[in-house]
């Protein structure tokens, strides 16, 4: 065999590696894809658990967030009424980070519509609550427009 022969059959080896190569790359990244996917539902499934979980374990917190089912939450000293504002912004930035995923196309359509669900029905139950959302979304001005949860506060 020539050294020309060598040569071409190395260059036909290389292609074939190349192309090996190319395929297990392919692979590699849909599997990152789906992994980044599931994982960025995962954080915003932790997000709203911390947030529930921290209720079930505080109990003053949770006679807080139980006062809001009623539409006027006054009365409260003004150490509650920073709670009550900071566990609505904590609220708002969980949904936020769903809302971002869901756009990223990192969240399934279905599983979206499970979480804008949750969060109408807690805006319909605890309308203290969502009072509260609404000053902290009529703050932040127009950049957040866009957002359903906007549209679920009817701000």
């Amino acid at each position: 065999m020539t050294i020309v022969e060598l040569g071409a059959l190395g260059e036909f080896f290389g292609a074939i590696a190349v192309v090996a190569t190319l395929g297990y790359l392919a692979v590699q990244i849909r599997r990152n894809t789906r992994s980044s996917y599931v994982s960025r539902g995962d954080t915003a499934r932790e997000r709203l658990f911390a947030i529930n979980q921290a209720v079930i374990s505080d109990q003053d917190l949770a006679e807080l967030v139980a006062q809001c089912r009623t539409s006027d939450v006054v009365g409260h000293t003004p150490a509650d009424e920073e709670r009550i504002e900071r566990f609505a912004q904590r609220y708002l930035t969980a949904f936020a980070g769903v809302e971002r995923a869901y756009q990223g196309g990192e969240l399934p359509d279905q599983q979206y519509e499970v979480f804008l669900l949750e969060f109408e029905r807690n805006v319909t139950t605890y309308p203290g609550l969502a009072s509260k959302m609404r000053a902290i979304l009529a703050d932040l001005g127009p950049a957040v427009k866009h957002y359903p949860i906007y549209k679920s506060l009817s701000v």
